[in-house]
């Protein structure tokens, strides 16, 4: 529930961030950022899972080089909940960029021209016109987010170590060695009540109001740019999002050329012809 928690809370935060970035800011970087946010959602869930220990495991790039540079003793960190966090997050950000980024698309220039009119600023005009607007989104990249971290099963499986979910329990309870189909379904019932309940406190939250912008005139103008206090927050954290997806999937190519990692990292195109 933990782990649901706080995916669902990064996942949607990063979603934000680079749905603003891709929609509101420089639009040379809008194509690439949509194509890099969406290239984690069509990737198999193991590959992710893979690069990780790569990068972080006991033999893994960036361990070996902490190791080396500040002689710390490598360790096993990754294997667990943060490691199950870091690949969830990684995986599931796009689904909140999908649901945001429309969001954000949807919202009428007019009225924030409007408020401009009436002397706001932009940080006024984004707290009181963009944002209560974004609430619908927000709510449902959120239990999006929950929802995949509640039933994921591929990264809790390659990365969990002792670190049990609901979902290998339940695969576990019925393929291991303790063979429990009760128990198994006992805990399938608690996963369920876990995602309705997410899906009621969204409904709870957003109650019956309405957030559709009416108006009898056609919808032009152009979208303000951010405001300064969060603009730079937005793209530092989408800087850092969009350069670490990009060193996990050189590293799934890298580690296929390598003979073996950690230990010969002589390149070598054995792989693909044992393949």
């Amino acid at each position: 529930l933990f782990l649901g928690l706080i995916t669902a809370a990064g996942t949607t935060v990063l979603g934000t961030f680079i749905a603003l970035m891709a929609e509101r800011g420089s639009q040379r970087v809008a194509k690439p950022l949509n194509v890099l946010a969406l290239l984690p959602i069509i990737t198999p869930p193991f590959v992710i899972g893979l690069a990780i220990i790569l990068l972080f495991g006991l033999s893994g790039n960036v361990t070996q080089f902490i190791a080396t540079q500040f002689g710390v003793e490598p360790t096993r960190w990754v294997y667990g909940f943060t490691g199950v966090l870091i690949a969830q997050l990684l995986s599931f950000t796009p689904i909140a960029f999908l649901v945001l980024i429309g969001v954000v698309e949807a919202i009428s220039p007019s009225l924030e021209e409007a408020a401009q009119t009436l002397r706001a600023s932009r940080w006024e005009t984004f707290k009181t016109v963009t944002w209560p607007l974004m609430r619908p989104g927000l709510a449902n990249a959120f239990l999006l987010g929950f929802i995949e971290s509640m039933a994921d099963f591929g990264n809790p499986l390659v990365l969990g170590g002792n670190f049990n979910v609901l979902s290998t329990e339940v695969f576990f309870s019925v393929v291991g060695s303790q063979n429990d189909q009760g128990r198994a379904a006992v805990l399938a019932i608690i996963l369920l009540l876990y995602t309705i309940g997410a899906f009621y406190l969204q409904q709870r939250w957003l109650g019956r109001r309405s957030y559709t912008s009416v108006s009898g005139k056609g919808d032009g103008g152009m979208h303000p740019p951010l405001p300064r206090r969060i603009a730079w927050p937005i793209t530092v954290v989408t800087a850092v999002w969009g350069l670490f997806t990009i060193v996990v999937y050189l590293m799934i190519v890298y580690g296929s050329f390598v003979q073996l990692w950690g230990l010969d990292n002589t390149l070598t195109v054995k792989h693909y012809v044992q393949a």
